[in-house]
């Protein structure tokens, strides 16, 4: 029998590993206990979410579904009074599930970057929560996510297991099936992407066109006109923290037609330079003064 009754696809099983059953009848005695293979982890915060949620409502005047990242930013996240005294508060270890350390290095920045902690411990996600879209994980990795913020802060465990987390993404990158080493920021990439994907308030997402530039108008119309499409398609509490704009322009050679763009990014590839001299200054001291 699988736990909850999944199925042996849920389980993130490469296709050179093995499997290892155990087979018992019904009425056996099994020792129940937290293993860290569980597909679910057992859940060892002890405040009430509700309590969170009123300290939003105090925060805010305002429906919790119209939070934006700036409102997120300027409300304490003071539960150090309400929380356990041993509680993690966000400082807690990650286990590495094999060689899975790029993944942790991500979680641990994405998970103490203040705002998105708010974000989803005070279960503002729930109110844009996306199910429908087929570029995210029909909510799946934001639940998981959220469950993982409040062990990481409300929790009292040393350390912690993300197997929710590391099925999910697995589901939705193939690439990630099994436990070898990848890339921090090929993850870091599809996992803002589907957690974005995952809240985005936009069910459907229109066509957008965009004009030809005129080249009497300033950048920051232009700018502020390619932000104005992009946002009819995404909007979430990522797009307001992670992403911004690269400017681009092309100029004909012929006519001298300029064409300017303002795409939104998430993540910049600068390549790290090479020096071929390098000026070294030494100074000699010998190993007898009198000489």
């Amino acid at each position: 029998m699988l736990q909850n009754a999944r199925v042996i696809d849920d389980l993130d099983v490469g296709e050179e590993e093995v499997l290892l059953f155990e087979v018992r009848t019904l009425d056996s005695k099994h020792a129940q206990h937290k293993s860290p293979f569980s597909l679910t982890q057992v859940s060892s915060a002890t405040i009430k979410k509700t309590a969170l949620k009123g300290i939003l409502y105090q925060a805010i005047n305002r429906s919790p579904s119209n939070v934006e990242a700036e409102i997120l930013k300027r409300i304490a996240l003071d539960i150090k009074s309400m929380a356990p005294k041993k509680a993690n508060l966000g400082m807690c270890g990650l286990q590495n599930l094999g060689n899975t350390c790029f993944m942790n290095s991500i979680l641990q920045c994405i998970s103490n970057t203040e705002p998105i902690a708010k974000y989803f411990l005070f279960e503002v996600y729930l109110f844009h929560l996306n199910q429908s879209s087929i570029f995210g994980s029909k909510g799946k990795l934001a639940v998981a996510f959220a469950d993982f913020i409040a062990e990481m802060y409300l929790g009292e465990a040393n350390y912690l297991a993300p197997w929710d987390i590391k099925r999910v993404i697995s589901q939705k990158a193939v690439q990630f099936t099994g436990f070898k080493q990848h890339d921090s920021q090929e993850f870091l990439g599809i996992f803002l992407e589907t957690l974005h994907e995952d809240v985005n308030s936009v069910t459907k997402k229109p066509y957008v066109q965009h004009k030809d530039t005129d080249q009497g108008r300033t950048d920051e119309s232009i700018s502020k006109e390619y932000w104005n499409f992009f946002k009819k398609r995404e909007q979430s509490i990522f797009i307001d923290l992670f992403y911004g704009q690269l400017k681009s322009k092309v100029q004909c050679t012929r006519c001298g037609f300029v064409s300017l763009s303002f795409d939104a990014f998430n993540m910049l590839s600068l390549p790290i330079p090479t020096q071929t001299k390098m000026n070294i200054t030494l100074k000699y001291i010998p190993r007898s003064l009198s000489s």
